[in-house]
């Protein structure tokens, strides 16, 4: 799930403008078929912008998420807690990532390819459910802060 980031990280607080919500099932079939990458040191895992590649699952660790703005200043950071799939809505739309993602160092991450994860969602109907409801609860929690400004 991302929450708003805190002070302790070393990047400004700002506004939470969106949540990132955890669907465990969907969590741990993903995982199951991801590989484990080595966050030896702090990593760019993906830009805003990129061609997304696959989705990247938060096993422990910090993940910064990071929102900018067209002219390049930061509009949120946010702070990706285990359970996280990120880029999820890229991969789905098969538009370019909307954020840019940082592992801290001694993060453990998973990595699920683009190629793998839609042959999973193809074999397995039920991730399909899962997905609709993580995007519908990441468009409605945007809504609501909006509504909240």
């Amino acid at each position: 799930m991302l929450s708003s980031q805190s002070q302790s990280s070393g990047f400004p607080c700002l506004p939470h403008v969106a949540t990132f919500p955890s669907e465990p099932a969907l969590f741990k079939a993903l995982v199951f078929h991801a590989q484990k990458m080595a966050i030896e040191e702090d990593r760019l895992l993906f830009a805003q912008g990129d061609v997304p590649i696959g989705v990247f699952l938060v096993r422990s660790g910090a993940v910064h998420a990071v929102v900018h703005s067209n002219e390049g200043g930061v509009v949120a950071i946010f702070h990706a807690d285990p359970g996280s799939v990120l880029g999820l809505p890229a991969l789905a739309s098969d538009r370019p990532y909307s954020l840019s993602a940082h592992a801290r160092q001694g993060s453990d991450i998973a990595f699920l390819g683009k190629d793998d994860f839609y042959r999973l969602v193809a074999d397995q109907p039920g991730i399909q459910m899962a997905i609709l409801r993580v995007l519908a609860s990441e468009v409605q929690a945007a809504r609501a802060t909006l509504a909240d400004s």
